[in-house]
């Protein structure tokens, strides 16, 4: 004999939700667990060079310089602008040279500040050398090579960093050329440069 609920009407409708429960439901909700789970792993493989950087938190002036020259080269091979991912850019600058590049460049002088000349080849995103690191307590210069020297091309940029403790973390605060020809006639212009590139001592 039936219990009460399976021999009403109520009853039968509440067994009939079960066998659907236990039946098509499971089935329902293995597929919706399994789209989540492809969806989060397709989110996870890395579909361009220019994977966005890590915050600059508690990364050495070095560490700083390389990991934001990967993302730059990696955004530009992939044909965009880092320039135009303002967010990313609050990320790595100090408030004054972000204020600078946003606010006082022109368009032209913007979009190629973070490699001067903006002239690049795609190979650099691996060729990211550090030559040669200063720092003291509250400020860094870094200098920085793009390329590799005795290729065909024969094209290296020579940039140098300079970095400035804001927020308790290392931000880069003036980018510029670093050519051997343009090093020591390097003047700086309070009117067109950003205030980060004042020389405080003698560059390494």
């Amino acid at each position: 004999m039936g219990t009460l609920s399976e021999m009403s009407p109520r009853g039968a409708r509440q067994n009939d939700a079960v066998r659907g429960l236990n039946g098509k439901g499971v089935l329902t909700n293995r597929a919706t667990i399994g789209a989540v789970l492809l969806v989060a792993l397709l989110a996870a493989v890395p579909n361009s060079h220019a994977q966005s950087p890590q915050p600059a938190f508690g990364g050495e002036p070095a560490w700083v310089v390389t990991t934001f020259y990967k993302w730059v080269l990696g955004t530009m091979v992939d044909k965009s602008s880092p320039i135009k991912q303002k967010r990313v850019m609050a990320t790595w600058l100090s408030k004054s040279l972000h204020r600078w590049l946003y606010t006082n460049a022109d368009r032209e002088e913007r979009e190629s500040y973070l490699v001067p000349g903006n002239d690049f080849i795609d190979a650099w995103v691996d060729e990211i050398k550090i030559v040669d690191t200063k720092v003291d307590a509250k400020r860094a210069a870094v200098k920085v090579e793009l390329g590799k020297p005795g290729r065909d091309d024969d094209f290296v940029n020579h940039i140098l960093v300079n970095l400035k403790v804001e927020g308790g973390v290392w931000r880069i605060d003036c980018i510029r050329s670093n050519d051997d020809d343009t090093e020591d006639a390097y003047v700086f212009d309070p009117k067109l440069d950003p205030p980060g590139c004042k020389p405080v001592s003698k560059s390494p």
